[in-house]
């Protein structure tokens, strides 16, 4: 009977479609003197929305964040930083994003920033000569007014 079982449920498993609402794409422009652009964009589907890097600490909402590995060399312009152990070994960096929308969020019971439609983040850096690559890890949780996706990581 077990294998009668997943045998039945395989085929729904196979055709349900995960929601993935939120569509991210990186730039690094290079400005001269190994000092770079980075432009993290997302394109939001109607009626979703994703979360400002700033949230109130008593929600149970997961800010938009950006980890990088803790690298030596990297100096991240006029960026507030702070120390992580998770999902890197290293720091979490507050980019620069655009204007966010304040306003009550049914789902939440509260307040909260958030952008729909689209949004951008970005980070002047420099980075020393003798860096190769540079390890960065971002998370946000996409809503709607009825229900929230779990976490995801880009």
């Amino acid at each position: 009977m077990k294998y009668i079982i997943n045998f039945l449920l395989l085929p729904l498993l196979l055709f349900s479609q995960i929601e993935d609402p939120v569509s991210w794409s990186f730039n690094v422009e290079s400005l001269g003197n190994d000092e770079y652009k980075l432009v993290v964009s997302a394109e939001i589907e109607d009626g979703w929305h994703i979360y400002s890097q700033y949230k109130d600490p008593e929600s149970f909402i997961i800010a938009t964040a950006f980890y990088f590995e803790d690298v030596k060399g990297i100096d991240f312009k006029d960026l507030s930083t702070e120390r992580v152990d998770y999902p890197l070994d290293g720091n979490r960096i507050f980019f620069k994003e655009s204007e966010p929308i304040e306003k009550y969020v049914p789902i939440q019971e509260g307040f909260a920033k958030y952008f729909e439609n689209s949004s951008e983040f970005t980070a002047l850096i420099k980075v020393d000569s003798s860096i190769q690559y540079i390890q960065a890890q971002g998370e946000f949780m996409v809503c709607n007014d009825e229900e929230c996706l779990p976490p995801s990581f880009f």
